[in-house]
């Protein structure tokens, strides 16, 4: 599991925190935020008001 680099964040959200729905739109619509096979990526989740509230994680399979 890897962290996104600060720059991997606003590629797709240019403001570096980003909400619950930012995520979910960015890992539906662009295929390159997905890892190579066997790995996995994660990044800090934010309240609209600048919080974090939780992580996100997402990745492929070995199998």
């Amino acid at each position: 599991m890897r962290p996104l680099t600060d720059a991997e964040v606003r590629a797709w959200c240019p403001g570096g925190r980003p909400t619950e729905a930012e995520w979910t739109a960015a890992v539906s619509d662009r295929g390159d935020l997905y890892p190579d096979r066997a790995a996995g990526n994660c990044t800090v989740l934010y309240h609209a008001d600048g919080r974090p509230v939780s992580i996100g994680y997402w990745g492929v399979t070995a199998d």
